[in-house]
């Protein structure tokens, strides 16, 4: 199982996980922050209503450094900047910080972009994900012109003529080949000056960075503007 990406909506988190074809699978996931009081008594009341409304539980919250009595709190981080405003910063908040997806991997002991028995520490990466290198021959900084694009992977073909002619059969190919895995140097300008949309085969996502390889989009058979486009139903 190769886990090409991962994120929280919809109450839950999804992976896409390519096990032969690439497939989206969600997981009901909605952890608690936790928070610990330095005076409790201080605060009964504020406890007293995260219990009622969020179902907040005592527990017992393990540190590096030592064991803390705290609650476990079923809410958003509105609620975990509320409780921190509110107690005029007389507790401390853990996990209202990590990324629910990140820490739903964690728990898990899996992580992203490696197989199974991979270390995730190790610079050596197996896959045997399709992968496609898309390179503009000039400098798109300078201008959206260019007349050459190279495409490697499970052919190698270069594309020539003028720039909205290229751009069309760089999307043809895209589409044909179907990869799991687009690397591109430089995004591509210039599409809509030359009426070439590629809208239809992007799906609908929040636009947010990763901290491993950069931005990415997710695509039917799409190229985005990016570092990488991962290929997801």
């Amino acid at each position: 199982m190769w886990i090409l990406d991962s994120a929280y909506r919809d109450g839950g988190i999804d992976l896409w996980i390519k096990d032969g074809a690439v497939t989206k699978v969600h997981y009901e996931y909605n952890p608690p922050f936790h928070v610990h009081f330095h005076d409790p008594h201080a605060h009964y009341e504020m406890i007293e209503a995260l219990e009622e409304r969020y179902d907040a539980k005592e527990c017992t919250i393990r540190t590096i450094f030592s064991e803390l009595s705290g609650y476990a709190v079923t809410a958003g981080r509105d609620v975990a900047e509320a409780i921190e405003r509110q107690a005029q910063y007389g507790g401390d908040l853990f996990n209202v910080d990590v990324r629910r997806d990140q820490r739903f991997m964690a728990e898990r002991g899996i992580f992203p972009c490696a197989g199974e028995g991979d270390d995730r520490f190790s610079p050596e990466i197996r896959h045997d994900l399709s992968v496609m290198d898309i390179r503009i021959n000039g400098d798109p900084a300078l201008s959206a012109q260019f007349s050459e694009i190279d495409v490697k992977g499970a052919c190698e073909e270069r594309l020539t003529g003028e720039t909205k002619t290229v751009l069309a059969e760089l999307f043809g190919v895209v589409g044909s080949l179907n990869p799991d895995v687009i690397l591109m140097r430089m995004p591509i300008p210039g599409c809509r000056k030359f009426g070439i949309s590629h809208s239809s085969m992007i799906l609908p996502c929040p636009s947010r960075g990763t901290g491993n390889t950069g931005r990415w989009t997710h695509a039917r058979t799409g190229v985005t503007a990016g570092w990488s486009t991962r290929n997801l139903p």
